[in-house]
């Protein structure tokens, strides 16, 4: 009865080392890590418009941290207010082999206020969460949703979201009904696979393997040097 359990132990931690494994920072490619302070291993934006007037936005990411310049993008920073709700937040801290270190605990994510006392009308607030950690490389893990009461306007999709980043995988993935015209303008970026489901049409787009950028002085808009894709509602109303 003994060996069983000793047996059973060590499955179950052989099937936790191979969940985490992907995570390694090991398996970056080398030309991922060049020049970069942060390398995303995935991102997953998952943007689903229910109607004009509401819209949830699901977001996973996974960073691994090479430096301690990419410390910044290791903190969860998600704004909301009255017309937005931020809700499911999840985080995992994971070493440098890809072992979870710990979990996000109940509390530990603090709520501010974002609002200047020159503008005590805005109800602007910001969800926030870091797990000050600074052995490298380590990895973060995080997702939440956000749902919209109102779209007035719709996320940007930003692979490569600042310079000394490179990206492994990021994808953008957008739900609207049917008869929804969902508008859209991309930069360096192929035109969305669109797909139609019962009543719903999807639009997505991918990015890989795409090696860090060095912004230099005088370089045109970062919106022209890299992948973007901008997002705007064709119709809006409030639910009410």
């Amino acid at each position: 009865m003994h060996r069983k359990n000793i047996f059973a132990a060590a499955l179950i931690m052989l099937s936790s080392l191979a969940a985490t494994a992907q995570y390694n920072s090991i398996l970056i490619p080398a030309e991922l890590k060049e020049d970069a302070n942060m390398v995303v291993r995935l991102k997953e934006q998952d943007v689903q418009i229910k109607s004009k007037g509401n819209a949830v936005i699901r977001t996973h990411y996974v960073y691994t941290i090479l430096n301690a310049g990419g410390d910044k993008y290791a903190e969860f920073i998600s704004h909301y207010d009255k017309l937005r709700k931020v809700s499911d937040i999840d985080g995992t801290l994971y070493d440098a082999m890809g072992l979870k270190i710990r979990s996000v605990k109940k509390g530990e994510v603090k709520d501010y206020s974002n609002t200047s006392e020159d503008n005590l009308a805005d109800n602007s607030r910001v969800k926030y969460h870091s797990f000050a950690h600074k052995v490298y490389p380590y990895t973060v893990e995080y997702e939440h949703t956000i749902e919209y009461d109102g779209i007035f306007n719709l996320p940007m999709w930003i692979p490569v979201f600042d310079e000394k980043v490179s990206v492994e995988k990021s994808v953008l993935k957008v739900t609207t009904p049917a008869d929804y015209k969902l508008r859209y303008k991309a930069y360096n970026a192929a035109e969305p696979v669109i797909s139609t489901i019962k009543n719903a049409t999807g639009y997505s787009w991918e990015l890989s393997k795409y090696k860090a950028v060095k912004e230099e002085i005088y370089s045109p808009s970062w919106h022209q040097i890299t992948p973007v894709v901008f997002l705007a509602p064709s119709a809006f109303e409030l639910q009410r």
